[in-house]
């Protein structure tokens, strides 16, 4: 997601509502005014709403995890 402007306060990356956190299946990255969101080990019970949220500007996309089974 990239933003007009630097970003003073963090920006809040989430999926289904909950606030995602760095870590090993989540990596956020910020690189000027571009933020990156990777997730990693994904599984079909991941599928839903991704959202970013910097100010009172949210940006929205729909995350689909398919099985490959």
């Amino acid at each position: 997601c990239e933003v007009s402007d630097l970003v003073l306060r963090s920006p809040v990356w989430s999926l289904n509502g909950e606030p995602l956190q760095s870590g090993p299946r989540v990596r956020l990255e910020k690189m000027g005014t571009v933020h990156r969101l990777t997730l990693r080990q994904t599984s079909p019970d991941m599928s839903g709403e991704v959202a970013f949220t910097s100010g009172k500007a949210t940006s929205r996309a729909q995350l689909r995890v398919t099985s490959d089974h």
